[in-house]
């Protein structure tokens, strides 16, 4: 692989900030791997964390922790209920 190959090259150059980079890509080339062949990411964890740091705000002042709950599968399952009264 190519990404082998650079981490190779680095690691032989006596450049002290490249054998730092190749010893850090060595320990993460499995997950660089992933990104870049499958497209891999942590986006959505990151995403839905920062929604529940959000309604955890929104929900402060309640009364119990099932009003949070409520407010997490309400906004992160995408489900879209039909309100009473509205058509």
């Amino acid at each position: 692989m190519q990404l082998q190959g650079f981490v190779a090259m680095a690691t032989r150059s006596g450049l002290a900030p490249f054998i730092k980079l190749a010893s850090s890509m060595r320990t993460a080339l499995a997950g660089i791997d992933a990104a870049l062949l499958h497209g891999l990411s942590n986006e959505r964890v990151t995403s839905a964390n920062n929604k529940l740091r959000l309604l955890t705000r929104f929900a402060f002042g309640f009364h119990s922790p099932g009003f949070l709950i409520s407010l997490a599968l309400l906004k992160l399952s995408g489900l879209c209920p039909p309100l009473p009264g509205r058509l």
